[in-house]
């Protein structure tokens, strides 16, 4: 199953690639009309579509279900539902045979947006500047690792908070830098130091620690 984002529809991915596709059994929809089917998103109908989708896959001879959606529909007044969506459709799919992956607009999520779609899923890819990151499934909730995290966390400098407070609220690096006073550079810097001191490789794993230790 396709859900087709926004600039892609029936027309625009030709005759040819749409033959291909229902050939291999491929069904394509609009991501807009699959997911939201009313003034607002409903995540209860939408799990109980996928539920059908398998069980037709495996009655029809196929080893189980493959889809990707498309989230450049969502507004953020159905952000919070979404993502109590993708919770429950995690747990309602789990140890059956179905792969699901989801696109999410990097430039229409704030950091922290970032961090919730991360929790949500068991593994995430972010591209930016034409770099791909792999970032892992989230932490647990231990006891252990609730240590951890607070341990690297308090590692960092006030200075370094403060950054990283702004880049968690989606403010871009030149709004941070007047917001404290200091320079673009000097941002970047404290961002460097912020991922060395937290031993992690991109600000979205970041601002997951960040808000892992405010809890």
């Amino acid at each position: 199953m396709w859900m087709m984002p926004d600039h892609v529809d029936e027309h625009t991915a030709g005759t040819r690639g749409r033959k291909t596709l229902t050939e291999f059994g491929t069904e394509l929809y609009a991501s807009r009309e699959f997911y939201l089917r009313g003034a607002s998103f409903e995540g209860g109908p939408i799990v109980r579509l996928w539920r059908e989708k398998l069980h037709q896959a495996i009655a029809t001879s196929h080893s189980g279900l493959r889809a990707t959606g498309d989230t450049g529909w969502l507004e953020q007044r159905d952000w919070r539902a979404f993502l109590e969506y993708e919770s429950e459709l995690n747990r309602v799919i789990a140890d059956r045979p179905i792969v699901v992956l989801c696109t999410y607009p990097f430039s229409a999520c704030k950091a922290g947006d970032l961090f919730e779609v991360i929790r949500a899923h068991q593994v995430a890819l972010a591209k930016r500047q034409k770099e791909w990151a792999v970032i892992e499934a989230p932490l647990t909730d231990s006891d252990a690792d609730a240590l951890d995290v607070a341990n690297r966390v308090g590692s960092l400098s006030q200075r370094e908070r403060e950054v990283l407070t702004g880049v968690a609220g989606g403010l871009p690096g030149k709004q941070i830098a007047s917001n404290l006073g200091i320079s673009i550079r000097t941002v970047e810097v404290h961002r460097a130091r912020t991922l060395r001191r937290l031993g992690v490789r991109t600000m979205a794993e970041a601002v997951r620690l960040w808000t892992l230790a405010r809890r």
